[in-house]
């Protein structure tokens, strides 16, 4: 018996819910653009509500947010993708 996963049938591939801490950087703004045009859904997190708007539709839900604050507003994911940083 083979466990092989064919291409057309592996799991890995499959669209996921990705959240971006730090979406509004330079490395998560990149990301979240890519992500989404792979066919992820992308929950995109930053401290600037404006320069989330820059991301438009690439990312299907802007939170602003401390990164501690995320679970207790249901925010909820299958993979987290960290780009924050401490910025001045």
């Amino acid at each position: 018996m083979s466990t092989t996963s064919s291409p057309d049938t592996d799991p890995g591939d499959a669209p996921q819910r990705v959240l971006v801490t730090g979406a509004t950087g330079f490395l998560g703004g990149y990301l979240v653009r890519d992500l989404a045009a792979h066919g992820h859904t992308v929950i995109a997190t930053g401290r600037d509500e404006t320069r989330l708007r820059w991301l438009g539709d690439a990312a299907a839900a802007h939170v602003v947010a401390d990164l501690a604050d995320l679970p207790e507003r249901g925010v909820r994911a299958d993979a987290v993708i960290h780009c924050a940083a401490v910025s001045t």
